[in-house]
């Protein structure tokens, strides 16, 4: 509500700080008159934020914190799975990203997983979900894993996905991930082994999740072995574990969309020019491997060819899938820039609300600045009740989902848990 002098902000959320400088979101209504806030009252949260509302789990946490903390994936139920996977997915298009590997740690239970590669086959989105078995939790209070992580079912469920891999005309794949290090070598061996027979296209070129600060030795055999290295920067930097690799010419780097592509372009940079200082040299020049087009590079081509798959997506070009995100180019971050260097453009200016369309498989994912409403797969249809979703249906379940989890988390004793895991 707005009138020449005034301005009414309703039903938001405002990060207002307190006497020591600490943000706190508050739901308040703001009454602006003559330029200048002149109410703050309370008011009921619905979907509006009067500044970006603060995201995630993960904002200050450290590994070891995360590595208790996001074990709260086991409250989530079965159900709440697909909405918030599809979210994610979504959240990935939104930024102009077409194809994801997935790590999938959602197999909680044989629903989860079913209804995981539901939302990721309903989003639009490419993916290959590499399905995860996982420690899972018994329970918190005291902090107790199953005795068994690999029962029956889960290698069952794992042959039933096989079963009917790929879905959506090929777009979802099935992919397999290990991160149950701490068995015996030879049950991982075993594990591979049945894979790689019920999955026939299966081969021993494996990608690295996360990866970073690897020694020399590592990082051979890694090169030996053709393996690819998938370090998402902000998640590396987030939580100080390491140099993430990146902009190296035998590794490949992945993330979730252009802006991870800048940072570690950026990141990279910044351990260049310090090597060159501390050998007290002059930094005059940038090799092409720290190049916008390096950057580029990476985030198309040379991820798609992590993703093995180099000779279907990743370029516009004859025989390749209509796989394509299209900017802006005349948005005020993008409009000077745009015009002289469009790859500098979009890896150092651009932003998702640059992207005004995305197509997956010749799809319309998002149209006009906007999500596209989705379809939902046959897969998931009974457990969600809908054939249809629009973005909004999805935020508010996934807004009931959090508050879900945050209630069973907050019960949770996370330094007893941490240091009964250190």
């Amino acid at each position: 509500m707005a009138s020449r002098n005034s301005i009414l902000l309703e039903n938001g959320i405002a990060l207002i700080h307190d006497s020591n400088s600490h943000v706190v979101p508050k739901p308040l209504d703001i009454l602006i008159q003559y330029g200048k806030p002149s109410k703050l009252e309370k008011g009921i949260c619905t979907s509006n934020d009067v500044e970006p509302q603060l995201k995630g789990r993960h904002a200050d946490e450290l590994l070891m914190e995360y590595m208790v903390a996001g074990l709260s994936l086991v409250q989530l139920a079965a159900h709440a799975i697909y909405g918030s996977r599809l979210a994610g997915m979504l959240e990935a298009i939104d930024a102009g990203n077409t194809t994801v590997v997935d790590h999938a740690h959602i197999n909680v239970t044989a629903e989860h997983s079913k209804l995981g590669i539901g939302a990721t086959a309903s989003s639009g989105i490419r993916a290959a979900f590499c399905y995860a078995p996982i420690n899972i939790v018994k329970g918190f209070n005291p902090f107790a894993f199953h005795e068994n992580p690999l029962e029956y079912w889960i290698m069952q469920t794992f042959s039933d996905l096989a079963d009917v891999s790929p879905v959506r005309n090929g777009r979802v794949s099935l992919g397999f991930a290990w991160d149950l290090w701490s068995l015996d070598p030879d049950i991982a061996r075993s594990m591979f082994a049945k894979v790689t027979i019920k999955l026939r296209w299966l081969d021993s070129r494996f990608i690295v999740s996360h990866g970073g600060d690897i020694s020399k030795d590592d990082k051979a055999l890694l090169e030996e072995s053709g393996v690819h290295v998938s370090a998402p920067q902000s998640t590396e930097l987030q939580m100080s574990m390491g140099r993430p690799v990146c902009f190296d010419a035998s590794f490949t780097n992945t993330e979730l969309h252009i802006l991870g592509a800048r940072l570690g372009l950026q990141n990279a940079k910044n351990h260049f020019g310090q090597y060159t200082m501390k050998h007290g040299e002059i930094l005059k020049k940038f090799p092409q491997s720290l190049s916008v087009e390096a950057a580029f590079n990476l985030a198309t081509i040379k991820g798609v060819g992590t993703a093995k798959m180099p000779n279907e997506i990743g370029r516009i070009a004859a025989g390749y899938k209509s796989d394509l995100a299209i900017f802006d180019a005349l948005n005020p971050s993008m409009v000077g820039a745009a015009q002289h260097d469009p790859v500098a453009a979009i890896i150092l200016h651009s932003n998702p609300a640059d992207i005004e369309t995305v197509i997956v498989n010749g799809i319309l994912g998002k149209s006009e600045g906007k999500l596209v409403g989705i379809s939902v797969d046959t897969s998931a249809k009974e457990a969600v009740g809908r054939t249809e979703l629009g973005w909004s249906e999805i935020a508010k379940e996934v807004v009931k989902s959090r508050e879900a989890v945050q209630s069973e988390t907050e019960k949770v004793e996370l330094a007893e848990n941490m240091s009964q895991n250190l």
